[in-house]
């Protein structure tokens, strides 16, 4: 579990990210068609992954996480948001190509697969822009330039509001129940369980509609 650097002056790393990549003239002031935001199906269950591309335990678990979350989108009753969270000066760099890449192809695999390509960008210690987009290339991941100041406001509302203080989080939102799961070893029980329930309100439904069937046959 990675801790969330506090600046000397009482500001976050959150806050000197924001105001710095708000500056003018950063990036490109171009919005995608009706906006840019990581998050991924319209299921009544909210989940949040904070996660940071230079915090180890996220990378390490990311190769559970997927094949999870992907599970769970499936079942067509989750909100799955990514937040990138700050927890590396380094951050800022890959964030920006992160929302590029979703201006570029806004949906769940391509978040996907530009996630797997910033961890492993990060694990290289890629750290200039110019290496970082020739990584990119090679790869294969599609990036556009865009405002990122919106996702940036939308994760910076998130953070405050679940008080993030260490990657790698998962918030679990079920109507008025809120799970917080902090560290690798919760945050991935905390997604298989979402998953069991899920799957055995799936079985218990099949069984209900069988048993509606045999008392209709009678």
């Amino acid at each position: 579990m990675k801790k969330i650097a506090i600046h000397k002056y009482g500001l976050s790393v959150l806050a000197i990210f924001i105001f710095t990549w708000l500056l003018p003239g950063i990036v490109s002031p171009v919005f995608g068609e009706g906006g840019i935001l990581p998050s991924f199906g319209n299921g009544a269950i909210k989940v949040v992954l904070y996660t940071d591309y230079f915090c180890p335990p996220c990378r390490g678990i990311e190769p559970q996480l997927e094949p999870l979350i992907t599970d769970l989108m499936k079942t067509g009753k989750i909100n799955l948001i990514f937040v990138d969270t700050p927890t590396s000066p380094h951050t800022h760099l890959y964030v920006q190509y992160f929302i590029y890449s979703l201006n570029a192809k806004n949906n769940f695999e391509n978040a996907l697969q530009s996630r797997n390509v910033l961890f492993e960008a990060a694990e290289k210690r890629i750290l200039e822009k110019a290496k970082l987009e020739e990584f990119l290339r090679l790869k294969g991941m599609e990036f556009k330039p865009v405002d990122i100041s919106p996702v940036l406001e939308f994760w910076n509302r998130l953070l405050m509001e679940d008080n993030i203080r260490s990657t790698p989080s998962c918030i679990i939102t079920n109507g008025v129940k809120k799970e917080i799961s902090k560290g690798s070893l919760e945050v991935v029980k905390a997604l298989e369980d979402l998953k069991e329930k899920l799957s055995q309100a799936k079985v218990d439904n099949i069984d209900r509609t069988d048993d509606q069937k045999t008392k209709g046959q009678d």
